[in-house]
């Protein structure tokens, strides 16, 4: 029998491992015992594997080869659930703790109830009352399966209240503002590329991120939204995700990429966090930009090109524009009057998600329930 209290921490995706970190951080420095299991969502090492350097995080305990899922990624979600019961089996684990909305996500929580391991959703309670996205399926499941719910705002809170979940709920912020802080400013190994980054100057250029899987299809929404930039003669920098470019190649719209669009390979989060620091705004699909951007450290606007979003919060605080009805010219005007605005000085919140101290307060509720080898021995 196994003495003391073990957690399991589960991530598959980049923002699972940035957003997961700090509260690894947090349970190191207070000896708690986890296993860190990494399922490997993402196959890309550009956009997980580089981040277990530059959090100074250890190398999973246990790391799942997804095979069949490369091939259909609709099989992703049941392989993982057989890898991840083979781990929990041997491990037994007192509690798991989980992040997001992803498959890997799903998958663990499914594992989870199955041997009655209490469950710790991290960012429970995100709701865009789209149900036709995975991501929205997921986040339900999971929330009604938690026995303890993280909910990073009270509009969270309440979207959990309302559909009268079973597990307690406790509003904490949201640990992507731990995230930043500890990069952009406390330090990591990252601050090694600090030098070389801070050097340029602040330059006249609008960031472009784009990956989701509704967007990324649709060719004509890709012709359209890039025939829009070009059509503003504006600098644009897009860090390309690889399924975004195998895409723009598959329609034959990779041309686009070229002059004004400057593209350049996925970067560590410090390189990203000081491109969006050092930016005019952004432009995206991101659901994890749209509350980076609110960091007092970075406080840029943004255009959310998608029908809605999760994240509502950051359109209250001024961050956001959400440019819900799309079409080529409402993307190029609402360029220009944000460009205009910015120009004639717009007054933002503060953040809605939190000051970085969520993994603390995450912590706080992990240590109720946990029970160290020295106590129990003693």
């Amino acid at each position: 029998m196994r003495i003391g209290t073990m957690f399991a921490i589960v991530t598959g995706t980049r923002p699972e491992i940035i957003k997961m970190f700090p509260i690894m951080k947090q349970m190191n420095e207070h000896d708690m015992d986890f296993k860190y299991i990494y399922t490997g969502q993402h196959f890309d090492d550009s956009l997980s594997s580089q981040f277990f350097d530059e959090f100074s995080l250890p190398s999973p305990d246990y790391k799942i080869d997804l095979f069949d899922s490369k091939i259909s990624p609709t099989l992703q979600i049941p392989e993982m659930m057989i890898k991840l019961d083979n781990v929990f089996r041997k491990e037994r684990f007192d509690g798991v703790i989980v992040q997001g909305d992803t498959n890997s996500v799903l998958a663990a929580s499914l594992v989870s109830t199955q041997y009655n391991i209490p469950l710790y959703h991290v960012e429970s309670g995100l709701r865009c009352f789209d149900y036709n996205m995975q991501e929205e399926r997921n986040r339900l499941l999971v929330d009604h399966m938690s026995d303890v719910l993280f909910a990073s705002t009270a509009i969270s809170k309440k979207n959990l209240e309302d559909e009268n979940v079973n597990g307690k709920i406790y509003t904490v912020g949201n640990t992507v503002m731990d995230a930043i802080n500890i990069v952009l400013h406390n330090g990591t190994n990252a601050l090694k590329d600090e030098k070389s980054c801070d050097k340029s100057k602040t330059e006249d250029y609008i960031v472009v991120t784009l990956h989701r899987k509704e967007n990324l299809s649709n060719k004509e929404f890709l012709f359209n939204f890039f025939s829009g930039l070009h059509e503003t003669k504006m600098k644009y920098v897009f860090p390309i995700h690889p399924h975004t470019l195998k895409q723009m190649k598959k329609f034959n719209l990779d041309y686009f990429l070229t002059n004004r669009i400057k593209i350049i390979p996925p970067l560590g989060y410090f390189k990203f966090l000081n491109l969006l620091k050092k930016s005019r705004f952004v432009i995206t699909d991101s659901g994890g930009i749209q509350e980076e951007i609110t960091s007092e450290l970075i406080n840029k606007c943004a255009i959310v090109v998608r029908p809605n979003t999760e994240r509502p919060e950051s359109i209250e605080s001024g961050h956001c524009r959400l440019l819900s009805d799309f079409n080529k010219n409402r993307l190029v005007n609402e360029i220009y009057k944000l460009n205009n605005d910015l120009e004639h000085g717009i007054e933002l919140s503060k953040s809605p998600y939190g000051v970085g101290d969520s993994a603390q307060r995450i912590v706080n509720v992990l240590m109720d329930h946990y029970q160290p080898v020295s106590k129990i021995l003693n």
